[in-house]
C-alpha cells in the first residue's frame, strides 16, 4: 500500500470521525456496560520497577526486575522486549490487513491488486515447488558465462539495481562528518553466516558451526539437483572465509 493510500485512509476516517462527532445525537444511547473502553497507557510503566533493588546499585534491575519475572521469551523467538513486542503487533496487523486484501477482487493496476496478487503468489507453494529453479534459470546463466573481473563488477552492478546484495555494496547516504551532503558508500557483505567471526574463530563450537554450515550449503545444492555438493560446498565456503578475512571487524 502506498503512502498516498495510507495517508488518503487515513484523512477519510478522520473525516468520518468528525461528521459522526456533529451530526445529531441519536435518541437512544447504548448502556455503558455495551460500550467496551480503549484504556491508553503512556509513560512509565511502574508496575515493571523492582522497588526492592536500589537504583544507585542496579538501576537495570530496578527499572526492569518485576517485567524480568513475569515475562518469558516466546518458545519461537531468541529475545523479547517491549519493541520486539510492538514488532511483532504491527507485522500481525499488517498481515491480517493483506489477508482480508487478498480475499476479495481488486481493480487492476491499483496497490491493492498487486498486494493480492504478491501475496498469493508467495503463498502458493505447490507452484513454487513445481517452478524449482526455473525462474533462476536466466540469472544462473548469466553467472555460468562471466569470465573476468569486469564482467563480475557489470553484474554486481545488475543485481544491486534489482536490490540483491553482493559482496561489494555501493550506495548513496548522507555523510556522517558532514550532514549537509550526500557521498557515495561502500559496505560489506557477501558472507552467508552471520558474522566474519564466525569463519575466523577456531574453538570447538565455532568449527561444529563451520561443520554445519558446509552441510547445509551441500543439501541446497543437492536439492538444486547439481552434483556433487560437497565440493561446491567447500569451494564456496573457502570464498566466504577469503572475505570474511579481508573484512573489517566490528
Amino acid at each position: 500500500m502506498s503512502q498516498k493510500t495510507v495517508i488518503a485512509l487515513a484523512v477519510a476516517a478522520a473525516l468520518t470521525f468528525h461528521l459522526t462527532g456533529c451530526g445529531k445525537a441519536p435518541e437512544t444511547v447504548a448502556p455503558q456496560a455495551q460500550v467496551e473502553a480503549v484504556q491508553l497507557k503512556s509513560g512509565i510503566e511502574l508496575g515493571n520497577l523492582d522497588t526492592q533493588v536500589k537504583p544507585q546499585q542496579d538501576f537495570f534491575r530496578y527499572v526492569n526486575g518485576n517485567w524480568l519475572a513475569k515475562t518469558e521469551i516466546p518458545a519461537d523467538k531468541s529475545r523479547w522486549g517491549s519493541f520486539d513486542e510492538l514488532r511483532y503487533n504491527a507485522e500481525k496487523h499488517v498481515l491480517e490487513l493483506i489477508q482480508q486484501q487478498a480475499a476479495k477482487p481488486a481493480e487492476a493496476g491499483t496497490d491493492a491488486q498487486k498486494i493480492g496478487d504478491l501475496y498469493r503468489a508467495f503463498m502458493d507453494t505447490a507452484t513454487i515447488d513445481q517452478l524449482g529453479l526455473q525462474p533462476l534459470a536466466a540469472d544462473i546463466a548469466a553467472i555460468d558465462g562471466l569470465k573476468n573481473a569486469d564482467e563480475l563488477a557489470m553484474f554486481w552492478g545488475k543485481l544491486q539495481a534489482q536490490r540483491y546484495g553482493t559482496p561489494v555494496t555501493l550506495f548513496v547516504g548522507q555523510d556522517q562528518k558532514n550532514s549537509t551532503q550526500y557521498i557515495s558508500l561502500v559496505n560489506q557483505s557477501g558472507l552467508g553466516m552471520p558474522d566474519r567471526d564466525n569463519y575466523l574463530k577456531t574453538d570447538e563450537k565455532a568449527e561444529k558451526i563451520k561443520q554445519q554450515y558446509r552441510w547445509m550449503i551441500a543439501k541446497f545444492w543437492e536439492l538444486a539437483g547439481w552434483p556433487d555438493g560437497s565440493a561446491a560446498a567447500d569451494r564456496i565456503y573457502a570464498i566466504e572465509q577469503q572475505l570474511a578475512t579481508i573484512q573489517w571487524s566490528r
